[in-house]
Parts: C-alpha cells; structure tokens; sequence
C-alpha cells in the first residue's frame, strides 16, 4: 500500500498550502508531509506584499490629486463665486483671509437688504494669520450690486497710499458688476457694521479708510 501512494505521487509537481493569518507553529500538510508556516519560502510572501504596496501607493496618490478642500496655490488670485450670493476676489498670498471675508458675508446675507447698491466701503484689516511679504495688515473693499456681495482684497503695495491701491484693484473687478440704481447709504451702514461685529468676534482688527 505505502508503496503504491509513493508510486501515484511521484513525477508529480511539489504542491505547497498557503494559509493567510495562519499562526507560526500551525501545521500544513501538503504531499503528504508536514510543513511549520514559519517553512514556507519567502517568495511566497511576494504577491502579498505587492497588493499592499499597490493599495498605499494609490492612496498617495489620491491624497495628493484629489483630496477635499485642497489649497490653491499662493501664488494665484482666489476667487470664490456663489452665484446669486457673493463674490470674493483675494489677490495673491491672501487666501488665508477667506474665512473672515466669507463670515461677513454671512452676516450680511442674514441681516441687510438683500437687493439694491451700496457705495464701495474700503477697509485696514489686522490679522495675525494673514501676513505677506512683511505686511501685517491687508486691504478689503466691499459692495452690494444688485443684492449680490463683491469682495476684494489686496497687500499694500510698498508706500502706495491704501485707499489706492485697493481702489484701483476693486474697480478692475466691479467692471463686471455695473451699478443698478443709486447707492443706498442704509446698505453701505449694514457692511460697516457687519465687518465690525465680525472682526470682534474673530478677534481681528478692521478700520474703516476713505
């Protein structure tokens, strides 16, 4: 009989058992003999180690392509558009000031007039979160056409005067928004305080220019 089994196995290709989360010391059996997992050739652990090579390498590369919210580059204008809402231009290196510009916004979507024009209101801001080029402070201008929010914002340039500087810049972007009626000074009040209230809040210091 023994003879016989040694007989039907032979010219035949070794076989080994490959068991996934088997433990050191389990016990396969394969031709007929007993194998200790911690046996088995290395090679065998190859195809594993290339499908957890593949999964992070597509992880990577899904975080750096595509992954929610990601930063634009510093050196671009940032420009947020909600239709029907407002509009935010921040010019290069002034990203980090979307959050305050966008809470003003909601504010005012919560409390003013949601239709007519105000007049441009141009403001200093100090964030300690938004620095460029040695400047501790930026500048904002705001505006209400047609009910929709416009804001710009824009780093001193050198000793320019401010109000200048981010008048020029917002009138390069209220091209597209032509004025509808008169400028209700009731609206241009709601910004004042709006930008104020929210400044407080957030601990930012904003000052009115004109």
């Amino acid at each position: 009989m023994n003879g016989q089994k040694q007989n039907n196995f032979a010219g035949q290709p070794s076989v080994v058992l490959i068991v996934r989360n088997a433990k050191p010391f389990d016990k396969l059996r394969a031709n007929g003999q007993l194998f200790s997992t911690q046996q088995l050739p290395y090679a065998c652990k190859i195809p594993r180690m290339i499908e957890t090579l593949t999964i992070i390498t597509l992880c990577v590369l899904y975080l750096v392509f595509f992954r929610p919210g990601k930063t634009p580059s510093l050196k671009n204008p940032l420009v947020i558009d909600r239709p029907g809402k407002y509009h935010v231009t921040l010019a290069p290196h002034l990203n980090l000031a979307q959050p305050f510009v966008e809470a003003i916004a909601q504010r005012l979507m919560e409390s003013s007039e949601r239709s007519g024009d105000s007049g441009t209101l141009f403001f200093k801001v100090t964030d300690k979160h938004v620095t460029f080029h040695g400047h501790d402070i930026y500048l904002l201008a705001v505006t209400q056409r047609d009910g929709i929010l416009i804001f710009q914002a824009a780093a001193p340039e050198g000793d320019s005067d401010h109000l200048q500087t981010i008048s020029e810049f917002a009138q390069s972007v209220l091209a597209r928004f032509p004025l509808t009626g008169e400028p209700n000074v009731t609206i241009d009040q709601e910004i004042v305080n709006a930008a104020q209230q929210v400044a407080s809040a957030k601990r930012v210091e904003i000052a009115q220019i004109s």
